[in-house]
């Protein structure tokens, strides 16, 4: 009997694999900078690292799409440098 509940479970497990998302849907447009728009809200190059992570992936992260340069950008941090204790970095 366990032979049939095993390949039930298969089959299962195939088809809601099969079910996932084609990929057609239209992503948000980036909300800070990001794909082709490497500038800031302030017209700057800068951008802050949590929004620009954020961004690239939920809505740049795609097969086709190539890196996101990030060499002539200036990335800021609005975390506080004290959350985590210095320990937690060794």
């Amino acid at each position: 009997m366990r032979p049939y509940h095993l390949l039930a479970a298969s089959l299962a497990i195939a088809l809601i694999s099969g079910c996932s998302s084609d990929g057609t849907t239209t992503p948000p447009p980036p909300s800070n900078g990001g794909g082709d728009n490497h500038q800031g809200n302030d017209g700057s190059n800068s951008i802050e690292f949590a929004t620009f992570a954020r961004n690239l992936v939920e809505s740049e992260t795609k097969n086709e799409n190539l890196p996101t340069p990030t060499e002539n950008r200036t990335f800021t941090d609005k975390e506080d440098p004290s959350a985590f204790p210095p320990a937690f970095f060794r």
